[in-house]
C-alpha cells in the first residue's frame, strides 16, 4: 500500500506521538468508526487501533494523505455504544 504523507506527519508527529507508527495508522484505518469533515476540509477519521484504543487520524482534503494521528482518550466517553 503506497500511502501519501505530509511533512508534518513524517517529521513532527513522531516527536509528539512516538508510540504511533505509520504501520499502526494504516492498520487502524481498516477499522473506521466515524468520519467527520473539518472546516478546513481535512477529515477526522476515528478508528479502533489493534491495541483497542481509539485513534484519531487526520487526512488532508483528498481523503488519502496522512497529516496527523493520535489516540483520542475521550471518544468512548463521548460516543456511547462505540
Amino acid at each position: 500500500m503506497d500511502v501519501k504523507t505530509t511533512l508534518y506527519f513524517d517529521k513532527v508527529r513522531p516527536l509528539k506521538h512516538p508510540e504511533i507508527t505509520q504501520a499502526m495508522v494504516e492498520a487502524a484505518l481498516e477499522n473506521r468508526l466515524e468520519e467527520r469533515l473539518q472546516e478546513n476540509d481535512f477529515r477526522q477519521v476515528y478508528c479502533r487501533a489493534e491495541n483497542g484504543k481509539v485513534m484519531r487520524v487526520i487526512l488532508l482534503a483528498d481523503g488519502e494523505t496522512l497529516e496527523n494521528a493520535f489516540y483520542d482518550r475521550n471518544y468512548d466517553k463521548n460516543h456511547k455504544g462505540a
